[in-house]
């Protein structure tokens, strides 16, 4: 009897530590969320502020904060001069351009260039929307 009641308390004190831990996770991941959260709606309101469309319905954003870069990006959209630019709302720099004239838009883009990290020492020339768009989506997916 006296073997089973130890057995007994070793399992429930095994329990409670499995309790506590989980707790502690349930609670740490509650803040993580709270504060992705938080950082999201702070990036939302940079890049609002960040976009100031030349004419009204020419363009669009998105905007996307990275998690593991920890940084807000926002993607513009210019359907009137076909062009799209990736930059960090908060810092101001310009991690993409790509540019191509309307006539133009079957052959190579005017401009393209690619900056990993937002530098001009990083440049980097891009030859096709579909190369540039690429570029951009390892920043806007994290």
């Amino acid at each position: 009897m006296d073997k089973l009641i130890k057995e007994n308390k070793i399992f429930i004190s095994l329990v409670i530590v499995l309790v506590f831990i989980l707790s502690i996770y349930y609670i740490n991941n509650q803040k993580n969320i709270e504060n992705d959260i938080s950082l999201q709606t702070k990036c939302a309101a940079a890049a609002a502020n960040y976009y100031k469309p030349d004419i009204v319905g020419a363009t669009s954003y998105i905007n996307h904060w990275n998690k593991s870069l920890s940084k807000c990006f926002i993607e513009v959209i210019d359907l009137n001069a076909y062009s799209k630019d990736l930059n960090d709302a908060i810092e101001g720099k310009s991690y993409g351009t790509f540019f191509h004239l309307l006539d133009n838009k079957y052959n190579a883009p005017d401009t393209c260039i690619m900056r990993k990290d937002g530098t001009d020492n990083s440049s980097k020339p891009c030859y096709s929307e579909n190369e540039f768009d690429n570029f951009v989506n390892g920043y806007m997916e994290n």
